[in-house]
């Protein structure tokens, strides 16, 4: 055996700066795929998103058709109920606008089916009841205008009534 003269050194296991650095370069490795892991999943959840706000816009979309087809259908349901509706309400606003001012109607009945209106009502004078008969006469609203009844009453006005036969259209809608 050789004697040597040259001390080697014992090699002593790992030293506290190797460690670090090996803890150091795990650290970055962990943090590079975890950086990159979280990017991935990032875009995952977006498209994800996107994805999930279209089949939204989409159910949306159909929903508001269908309650537009819904609404639609009641509006078909109900214009043939209003093309065959009788508005005999008209007929008060068409008597208004063709009153005499010196007349008024004490009573009224309408029978929309034939369509006959029957007034009675009183005035002054004969002048004035043949000055209404002449402003009814005069509107293509009414058919047919007939005086059926004619009195001078106790206080020396004149009571009347009168068959009015209306045109259909006045009704419609």
């Amino acid at each position: 055996m050789a004697i040597e003269i040259i001390p080697k050194k014992i090699k002593q296991g790992f030293q506290v700066k190797e460690i670090l650095f090996y803890v150091t370069l795990l650290i970055f490795i962990g943090v590079l795929i975890g950086y990159f892991v979280l990017i991935s999943s990032t875009r995952k959840a977006e498209a994800e998103k996107q994805r999930l706000e279209d089949e939204i816009a989409k159910i949306k979309v159909s929903d508001t058709e269908k309650e537009l087809l819904g609404i639609q259908k009641k509006i078909q349901d109900i214009d043939p109920l209003l093309q065959n509706h009788v508005f005999s309400s008209k007929t008060f606003s068409f008597l208004e606008g063709k009153t005499h001012p010196k007349v008024f109607f004490t009573q009224f009945s309408l029978d929309s089916k034939i369509p006959k209106l029957v007034v009675s009502g009183q005035t002054d004078s004969f002048l004035e009841l043949g000055q209404q008969i002449l402003i009814l006469a005069g509107d293509s609203f009414i058919q047919t205008l007939g005086l059926s009844r004619i009195e001078i009453s106790k206080d020396g006005k004149v009571e009347f009534s009168l068959d009015i036969y209306l045109n259909p259209k006045i009704f419609r809608f």
